[in-house]
């Protein structure tokens, strides 16, 4: 996960990206975004985690998603709201949830396609959608920050929390990838 310290790199921790990243990410998110891997190499150096300065500049200078053009040509998106790699125990599909960018791509999407509450009445317009355009995007952001795209290809009927049925994201996803999709505060999935 980490790799060891390299004096020839100006490193920060969280209180450097907060103070960096303050026009972009809630101060008590920081952490988290640190610890993705999406501000690139993780550090550690005693109980602090920190990346390369230069990384979170470059991640200041992203683009937001332009939306318009976005839902032109794509309608509309369902974007997770993630947090860092966090251990699960009562879930035997993965061992993890979350974003961790160095962790096998199959185990990013197992921790990205599932448990969400949806309405029966999105359920169904989603399976409508994927029936209609072959799929329905998904964006996964970690404040903001997007750190993975799939498709949603399959929609369960069952109520309760579901697994939806992806496969990975086609040229479409370059319009949002290395962006910021900023959604505001609410739960772990919104359409955008």
């Amino acid at each position: 996960m980490n790799a060891n310290l390299r004096p020839d790199v100006p490193l920060v921790g969280p209180a450097g990206a907060v103070e960096l990243l303050k026009e972009h990410v809630p101060q008590r998110k920081v952490p988290a975004l640190l610890a993705t891997g999406l501000l690139g190499t993780r550090y550690r150096h005693g109980a602090a985690l920190l990346v390369a300065q230069d990384n979170v500049e470059r991640a200041i200078g992203l683009p937001e998603v332009d939306m318009e053009r976005l839902h032109a040509q794509m309608g509309a998106v369902f974007v997770t709201r993630q947090t860092c790699r966090t251990p699960v125990t009562d879930d035997p599909t993965r061992q993890w949830l979350g974003v961790d960018v160095f962790a096998p791509m199959a185990e990013q999407v197992a921790a990205a396609d599932r448990w969400y509450s949806v309405s029966e009445q999105t359920r169904a317009a989603m399976r409508d959608r994927i029936t209609t355009d072959g799929f329905v995007p998904l964006v996964s952001t970690v404040s903001g920050l997007v750190a993975l795209c799939l498709e949603i290809i399959e929609v369960p009927t069952n109520s309760g929390q579901v697994r939806l049925g992806t496969r990975p994201a086609g040229a479409w996803a370059q319009e949002v990838t290395d962006r910021w999709l900023p959604t505001g505060p609410g739960g772990n999935w919104t359409w955008a």
